[in-house]
């Protein structure tokens, strides 16, 4: 703690304000220590808190489903989405942790929903209005009215799987 307290331009308090967080969402002592780097890194890159990073990191790859071995490849896709549109990692964390939900209903990967974030960030949609968006995307793709279900069939379109009933991969 001390020692990242020192390498870093966060000191020790912020470094152990992060710790809580991911403990606190229920990350064991090896999984804080692992997902501290990638916190510490998403912070530095989007100029906000460890405690606001942490808490991004840890909404994101829970949806998603890759606890604290996901951290890295999450905080990077934040940071890549960012630095390829006009919106901050803030905005971009915001969105996904608003979009998130796409992963595990409909098998988005997180790739996927950082590249679409990153597309509606440069159309002027940003943060929860840009997760919204992909979020009601999936929704609709899944045919939730009657409406819909008639266009997607008109245009040629079927995302569900005949077997499951589910979104196709």
């Amino acid at each position: 703690l001390v020692a990242l307290g020192r390498s870093s331009i966060y000191g020790p308090l912020e470094v152990a304000e992060g710790m809580k967080i991911l403990s606190l969402a229920g990350l064991k002592t090896h999984e804080v220590l692992s997902a501290l780097v990638p916190t510490l890194n998403l912070a530095l890159a989007g100029t906000t808190d460890v405690k606001t990073a942490a808490d991004v990191l840890v909404s994101i790859t829970t949806a998603f489903g890759t606890g604290a071995a996901g951290f890295r490849d999450a905080s990077d896709i934040i940071v890549r989405a960012a630095a390829d549109s006009k919106a901050s990692v803030e905005s971009i964390g915001e969105a996904m942790k608003t979009a998130s939900v796409v992963g595990e209903q409909y098998g988005a990967s997180l790739t996927d929903v950082g590249a679409l974030t990153a597309m509606l960030a440069n159309l002027g949609i940003q943060g929860s209005a840009a997760g919204t968006a992909i979020r009601n995307l999936f929704v609709d793709m899944s045919e939730r009215t009657p409406k819909t279900a008639k266009i997607m069939k008109q245009l040629g379109l079927d995302f569900r799987d005949a077997a499951t009933g589910g979104v196709k991969p």
